[in-house]
């Protein structure tokens, strides 16, 4: 994703505030801000970003990072040092994760306010931040081995626009990421945080301060299986609740009613983040219904507490989705849950979750947020699926089916803190067009690379969609232009970039059926169909699919990566440390141990 893209979602929280210039950061109750200044913060959000990773780049390459050009000329006439904070009074703690045996070993910290010193001058201010990188090659052990992963999270506008006091000040504040790994050796991550305050005159951006610290570093052993996986549930997740994750859909449906709401099929998802601000990320459990959801509360020394109860979260209606996203602007995260009747949003108040607003739909599967119109309030996407394993709807025709349930697009149209407002905008934004399909998955991404969100679409039973925005919010679908429609058994789909081109890849996982090959491959298979059709036929058993973006803005199709059997999904990620993406890919459906029941 690009700065400018990255920027539009992160800058919800911006407000214009009037705080003395040399007062700390401080992070008040916020206002959504109106639409020139968020385009702004976007602006200065994304000219810092491209001064940090070129600074990066000579920091990876072992070399002073303030040299080249911009270097220091990136620093203001007046910029100055802010005051150090030593690390005693920084509240460090240390904790184990991983598995027995195999530890990984977390050091934590606060974060160095950004409080400037008036007593300091310009060289003070590039002496700092090359100490800031010194700080971090001692903490990784030597310069890091792969390209830091550099995120905006914070843009507050510190003097209104347009004063005539001067230009623009800004303060933003990045989470960076760096790694470390030597063969034969122990690898290293780290976690800093990075508080600049800018000025922001046309198109010249000047660093004013800089404050700077690693706040996390991870420590894993040199053993060489040290790096593989490890079952931990049963050690970290502890007491009565957990009973109801031991039990399978199929005890379930058992137990419960018809009515209660336990599927066949069983997709509940995981939503992972940082519900109470301890620096460290909780895990929320989706559940059947008549099981409450789970929210647990991971501790510092690796166990973790159930407490869904305790902020309202213990949704007892079948969940397949959550997300927690900040949708009014106030630095929290509010929560966006998949139902299988429909929608709910649930603001994040002092006293809890309270429910905002709610949006019938049957079958949602999935969720995905954005800014899509860039107005700086988040949106939501949420698929449907219209389940044909209940009897409720068969896919007609079943290649290129278009009789599922209608996807909805909610429009944040929120004006005020905990007081969340959502519209249908599904019709409004064309995402009507193509969108009444058997939708498992969505996922945003800058595709054409001008700055504002586009969205893919994984449909089962038939083709997916491309939707390409136009920077207002409306969508057209251009699946079959970009080449990328991938008539099959769609179930997820990710963007990264997998050759490492610098350009975005396409990942789409489908079924794979060794058994559906061979039967759609034989020449009795349909004979009364043309073999356009045969060929759609045979394409939804034959597995994932791997899109490479080409020079000319659309994708091929690979035949790489295309084993995943019956698959659900897939995270790239870089698991080995070598600076590549690989892919994490969860696969399985039901194998019968009845002899006497039907076949799917």
């Amino acid at each position: 994703m690009t700065f400018a893209a990255l920027a539009l979602v992160l800058v919800v929280g911006l407000q214009d505030r009037t705080a003395a210039p040399d007062s700390p950061s401080e992070t008040p109750g916020q206002e959504i801000a109106d639409a020139e200044t968020l385009a702004r913060a976007e602006e200065v959000a994304s000219e810092l970003g491209r001064y940090l990773s070129a600074i990066e780049r000579h920091f990876e390459a072992g070399e002073d990072p303030l040299s080249g050009e911009p270097g220091e000329a990136m620093f203001s006439d007046d910029a100055c040092a802010t005051v150090p904070v030593e690390e005693q009074d920084l509240s460090k703690f240390t904790w184990v994760a991983g598995a027995p045996g195999r530890p990984l070993v977390v050091d934590q910290r606060g974060e160095a306010p950004l409080v400037l010193d008036e007593g300091t001058g310009r060289e003070d201010a590039i002496d700092q931040t090359r100490a800031l990188f010194r700080d971090l090659e001692r903490s990784l052990g030597g310069r890091p081995t792969r390209a830091a992963e550099i995120k905006a999270k914070e843009v507050l506008h510190a003097v209104g626009a347009g004063s005539d006091s001067g230009p623009d000040t800004w303060d933003l504040r990045f989470r960076v990421r760096h790694v470390r790994r030597v063969s034969g050796a122990e690898a290293v991550a780290t976690k800093s945080i990075w508080k600049i305050r800018v000025t922001f005159d046309g198109p010249f951006l000047r660093v004013v301060a800089w404050a700077g610290a690693v706040v996390e570093t991870l420590q894993l052993g040199s053993d060489p299986d040290s790096s593989g996986f490890v079952d931990v549930t049963t050690s970290v997740l502890t007491g009565e609740r957990v009973k109801w994750l031991a039990q399978s859909i199929m005890e379930l449906r058992d137990r419960f009613d018809v009515d209660v709401g336990v599927g066949i099929l069983g997709h509940h998802g995981v939503a992972v983040a940082d519900t109470n601000g301890d620096g460290i990320e909780d895990i929320y459990l989706c559940q059947p219904g008549g099981i409450p959801n789970q929210l647990w509360l991971r501790n510092a020394d690796g166990t973790a507490v159930e407490a869904a109860g305790a902020g309202g979260l213990d949704i007892i209606d079948a969940t397949t989705s959550a997300l927690f996203v900040d949708l009014d602007g106030d630095l929290d995260r509010d929560v966006v849950l998949g139902l299988a009747s429909g929608v709910v949003i649930l603001t994040r108040t002092d006293e809890g979750y309270r429910e905002a607003a709610r949006f019938e739909r049957i079958g949602i599967t999935s969720l995905a947020a954005a800014d899509v119109n860039s107005d700086g309030r988040i949106d939501i996407y949420a698929c449907a699926y219209a389940n044909p394993y209940d009897g409720s709807t068969f896919p007609v025709p079943y290649h290129d089916a278009e009789n599922g349930q209608m996807n909805l697009m909610l429009a944040n149209v929120t004006q005020r803190p905990d007081e969340l407002l959502f519209g249908d905008a599904t019709v409004e934004s064309g995402l009507d067009v193509a969108g009444a399909r058997f939708s498992f998955a969505a996922t945003f991404e800058d595709i054409d690379d001008d700055g504002d969100v586009d969205l893919y679409v994984a449909n089962d039973f038939g083709r997916n969609a491309l939707y390409i925005n136009d920077g207002d919010g409306h969508f057209e679908n251009r699946s079959a232009e970009l080449g990328v429609e991938d008539i099959a058994a769609g179930m997820g789909a990710s963007f990264a970039d997998i050759d490492g081109d610098g350009r975005v890849d396409l990942y789409v996982t489908n079924m794979e059926s060794s058994a559906g090959r061979r039967v759609t491959g034989q020449e009795i298979f349909r004979t009364e169909l043309d073999e356009e059709t045969r060929a759609l036929y045979r394409r939804h058993a034959k597995g994932n699919t791997l899109f490479l973006r080409d020079g000319d803005g659309g994708f091929r199709e690979t035949g790489l990566a295309s084993e995943g059997q019956w698959a659900w999904g897939a995270i790239p990620i870089d698991l080995d440390g070598n600076g590549a993406l690989d892919l994490f890919v969860p696969n399985g459906f039901v194998t019968g141990t009845n002899a006497q029941a039907p076949d799917l």
